[in-house]
Order: structure tokens, then sequence, then C-alpha cells
């Protein structure tokens, strides 16, 4: 039975919520110094906290209780383990999802709904959150950058910070297929940090164990990378029709040829995105090779089908340097 009753008077220093304000609410939710007049039984129906509270009338494990007060006639529930500004953002998901689809939603969205419709039990909320975090770091295609533009934003610091926030997310809610993803794109930015200075930085939320994981996955591919790029070609013309072919029947060996090509393409740089590296910068430099007339056939197919190849191998086997616990 409730035990006391209090009118919401517009000077209170609470606060009443402008667009969650339903005038056949049947229920006020309190959050902060916020009130919400919303439907009982929807909040029921979606969120096994309110179903609870609602049921039980006392106090609920999360912090959620019926007050005994009321505003405008009807019973107020406090919660007192969410943010004012977190729970609007959630109702106003579950409650307009028309206006609201969580499939548009960004990354600071995503984590508000994953916390609030953790603490609240709303699994349909929570299911819809994680499938869009899926969907903007899903981890089984290799990525491809569309342009230009989208190159800059995802080199972008908000887009590493947006990476870092995956991570904690995929980790925190059991989330598969982000971390491989999300991890690769702040490999990407790896190379522009001078220290760990950088990373306190951006803030990023990752602990020391990912920082080094992610150093020594880059350490890891680099020498990979560099191990092929010197790689020479192993072409297998009957006739000696380039100087790889002819430099192997005279001398055993086709590397110093192939090194001088190296070196004159690439020098001493590194790749940032190593797939974006192969696919826009090698395979395009071996189709060059081609019409230069300097290499064979045969010698050039040798190293296109090798980075070809490759590209799927060092996908698959990021899951094991960044330590994901999944497999592709």
């Amino acid at each position: 039975m409730l035990r006391a009753s209090t009118t919401f008077h517009p000077l209170s220093t609470h606060a009443k919520s402008q667009g969650l304000w339903y005038p056949d609410g049947n229920i006020v939710i309190k959050v902060d110094n916020t009130y919400y007049k919303l439907l009982a039984s929807r909040l029921a129906l979606y969120c096994g906290y309110f179903e609870k509270v609602l049921q039980n009338g006392a106090e609920d494990a999360a912090g959620a209780s019926r007050s005994g007060e009321t505003v405008d006639g009807c019973p107020v529930v406090n919660v007192t383990d969410i943010t004012a500004s977190e729970f609007e953002t959630f109702a106003s998901y579950l409650e307009k999802p028309l206006d609201h689809p969580v499939a548009n939603a960004k990354m600071k969205t995503i984590l508000v709904i994953l916390r609030v419709s953790d603490v609240l039990s709303c699994p349909s909320l929570h299911d819809l959150a994680k499938a869009r975090l899926r969907s903007l770091w899903w981890s089984s295609p290799i990525p491809r950058r569309k342009d230009n533009i989208d190159i800059l934003l995802r080199m972008s610091d908000q887009h590493t910070l947006d990476a870092a926030m995956a991570i904690f997310l995929a980790r925190r809610y059991k989330i598969d297929h982000v971390l491989k993803r999300a991890f690769y794109d702040i490999l990407c930015k790896v190379s522009d940090w001078d220290n760990a200075e950088s990373r306190t930085r951006l803030r990023l939320p990752l602990s020391d164990a990912d920082i080094i994981i992610l150093f020594q996955a880059r350490s890891a591919l680099l020498r990979r990378w560099r191990e092929l790029l010197m790689t020479p070609p192993n072409g297998n013309e009957p006739e000696p029709a380039c100087i790889a072919c002819a430099t192997v029947r005279e001398y055993g060996e086709a590397e110093r040829p192939w090194r001088r090509e190296v070196a004159d393409k690439f020098g001493p740089r590194e790749p940032n995105d190593f797939f974006w590296e192969i696919e826009n910068v090698v395979l395009p430099w071996i189709e060059q090779l081609r019409t230069e007339g300097r290499w064979c056939h045969s010698c050039l197919d040798d190293r296109q089908h090798a980075w070809e190849d490759v590209r799927e191998l060092w996908w698959q086997q990021l899951d094991e340097l960044f330590e994901t616990g999944e497999s592709a």
C-alpha cells in the first residue's frame, strides 16, 4: 500500500521530462531529479527490472523501489543506478523505435543502451545494441576502405576512441565478432604513437596488456610484411624471359634484382593499414611491373598469388595475435 502522497508542482526542484511525459501514463519513473510518466505495462513487458518492482512493490537488487510517493495520481518508482540522461536515451529508443532506430545508433548511444538495458534487464534492446555494435565492427571480412574520406575518418582520433570503446563493450557484454576489427583499426594508428603518452592523450580505455598486444601484433605483421616483400619471384619460364629467370639460371638466386625493385618502390616506408596497402599499393605495383617488361609473367604471377593468399591468412592469424579467443 502506498504510504505518502506528494503532488507534482511546476516550481518543484524536480524536473518533469519534456519528451517522456505521457498524458495517459500510469507510472512515474524518477531518476536523479527528473520524473518520467510512462506506461507501466510496456515497461514491465520489456524490462524485467520494472516487472519485478511492480510485482513486489519492494526494493530490488539493482536499486529501484516503489517509494510510496505519487505524482499526478501515479505511483513513483525510484531508479538510482543510472543517470537521468542515460534513462532518457534508453527510454527514447524503447518508446519511440521508429524515431530512434537502434540500427542507426552511434557508439556513445550504444554504450548507454547496453549499460541501461543491462541494469533494467531489457533483453530486446540489449540484443539490438549488440547487433548494432557487430555491424560497426564486424570482424569476418577483411576491412576495405571505400574512399579517401573513409580512410581519413578511420585514421582519426575519434575512430580510435570508438574502436577502444568497442573493445571494452565487446568484453564487458561478451559480444563476439567485434574484437579483431576494433583492435586492427587501432593497430593502424600505432605507428603514430611516439610513446605511451599518446595513449594518455587520447584517453583510450585500454589496459597496458592491450597496448602490449597491439605493439606485438604490429611488430609481427611488419616482420611478415618485410619478409614477403623481399622474397624474390620463383618463375619457371622455359626460357630466361626476364632478369629473375636469367639470374636464377646463372647464379641460382634472384634476390639482388628483386630487392633493387623493392628498394626503388618502397624504400624505408612502413605500412599503417597492411591490408589496404596490399590491395592499393603492392598489387597495383606488380601490375605496373608487368607493363615495364623486366619481369616475366611467371615471376609476377608468383608474387601476385603470394600476396593475394597472404591477405586471408594474415587476417585469420590476427585472432591469435590479438588474443580474441575467436577463430575466423
